[in-house]
């Protein structure tokens, strides 16, 4: 168990070098990326990042960046690795907007959730981030 806070961009290069570390050689097989938080309020990590979008998309994609050497040598010694990112059916909406992938948090809707079930901007940012996913 190697944990990784993905609200933090310091935890994951720290998380990956444990994982490189318990790996070693071999390379990494699959990475898959499923972590996640649903309709939170709107809030910035401390890199300044919307809460869900960093945790969601934005520290997987790092994680992953992190451990792409591992995967290709996996593949070169056995033929194929994998990157699963997880998204769902919430996906399904708007386009992907530019302003959820910045440094926008705490200030990208409020905290209404709407009276229909899955709207509301909490709901339109955990759309926004599994979207990104794709």
């Amino acid at each position: 168990h190697i944990p990784c806070d993905l609200m933090s961009f310091a935890a994951v290069p720290e998380a990956a070098a444990k994982i490189r570390e318990a790996v070693g050689a071999t390379g990494l097989d699959v990475l898959c990326n499923n972590a996640g938080v649903m309709a939170s309020k709107d809030e910035a990590t401390k890199d300044g990042y919307d809460v869900q979008m960093q945790t969601n998309h934005l520290s997987h994609f790092m994680l992953t960046r992190e451990l792409w050497p591992q995967l290709t040598k996996a593949a070169e010694l056995r033929g194929e690795a994998r990157v699963v990112n997880h998204s769902s059916v919430a996906r399904k909406g708007k386009k992907l907007e530019q302003k959820y992938m910045g440094k926008n948090g705490g200030n990208l809707g409020g905290d209404k959730v709407g009276t229909m079930p899955g709207s509301g901007a909490r709901w339109e940012r955990y759309h926004q981030t599994k979207l990104a996913n794709l």
